[in-house]
């Protein structure tokens, strides 16, 4: 039982908690937001990346943009920079839509078992522009005055009633 045990905490340890970022990010349509993913220095050869969950087949990811040493790699809406010295990545999202909500995944690929962490994307829809309301005071007024003339009609035409 103990080479088993050995064996598994050799295969999963060595990478354990080498990548750490949010778990959750969030914007509104139309914005932009970044986020980073620290590493430790032991990770700064490998590749990083950043994808969209929902692969095909085996794959978990759709969508992946990789690293290109200490470049910004641009895929349609979105980028990755690997900062060898910060020891960190930074990833943006450009022009966020409600179709970008999802579960992303930001990861080092290395031999075996890559080390990534998963991200949530909430993006909240842009609410229209609010129409100046008038005041409560300005309300209070109109409907006090509403009444008294309603009144006052309902009153003058029972008072012409009765004549």
């Amino acid at each position: 039982m103990r080479p088993l045990v050995l064996l598994w905490g050799c295969l999963v340890l060595p990478g354990y908690e080498a990548l750490t970022g949010p778990k959750e990010i969030s914007g509104f349509e139309g914005d932009t937001v970044s986020l980073r993913c620290t590493y430790k220095k032991e990770m700064k050869v490998h590749r990083k990346y950043w994808c969209r969950q929902g692969g095909i087949l085996l794959s978990r990811c759709g969508d992946t943009v990789y690293t290109n040493q200490d470049q910004e790699v641009t895929r349609g809406k979105m980028s990755i920079r690997d900062s060898l010295q910060d020891l960190w990545v930074t990833v943006t999202m450009r022009d966020l839509t409600l179709k970008d909500s999802g579960k992303y995944w930001c990861g080092i690929d290395r031999l075996g078992r890559d080390e990534s962490f998963e991200v949530k994307l909430i993006v909240f829809p842009v609410r229209p522009p609010r129409k100046e309301m008038p005041s409560s005071a300005s309300k209070l007024r109109t409907t006090i005055k509403h009444s008294i003339l309603f009144n006052r009609s309902r009153s003058s035409s029972v008072y012409a009633h009765r004549c």
